[in-house]
């Protein structure tokens, strides 16, 4: 049995020199199977839901599956999640912590939502939109 997964939105307003982060939760309202991508199996789960007042395609909590369900879940059709997203980050690390080295660098956190593993050769990421390639 498949689990009642909804969209999850938690924002962490966090003011780390006047920056404000959002962290979303990676799951998108429709995605009944957690594969992260609203797809054909999902159809599957929703139409298998159907008029059923115990169904985890109940997207709208009316007690019962039927065409509104099926309206949220259309407007989520093929949509899907970052397979990277960044986790947490740390700005101007003056004094705060310390790496084994014992330096105060910045530093970035970058969550995989997926359970393998993803090669990150060739992806960056920058600062400058003019130096796309900044920092492998």
């Amino acid at each position: 049995m498949h689990t009642n997964r909804r969209l999850k939105m938690v924002c962490v307003l966090t003011i780390i020199l006047a920056t404000a982060v959002c962290f979303a939760e990676p799951l998108i309202s429709g995605d009944f199977d957690e594969n992260k991508i609203v797809n054909f199996r999902d159809l599957q789960l929703l139409a298998q839901d159907w008029l059923d007042s115990s169904a985890v395609a109940d997207m709208d909590s009316s007690g019962i599956v039927d065409f509104k369900d099926f309206s949220l879940f259309a407007a989520n059709w093929q949509k899907s999640v970052p397979a990277l997203v960044i986790n947490e980050f740390m700005a101007s690390n003056d004094n705060a912590y310390a790496d084994p080295q014992g330096d105060f660098d910045d530093w970035i956190e970058i969550y995989n939502t997926t359970d393998s593993s993803i090669d990150l050769a060739n992806m960056y990421i920058t600062d400058d939109l003019g130096d796309l390639t900044k920092c492998q």
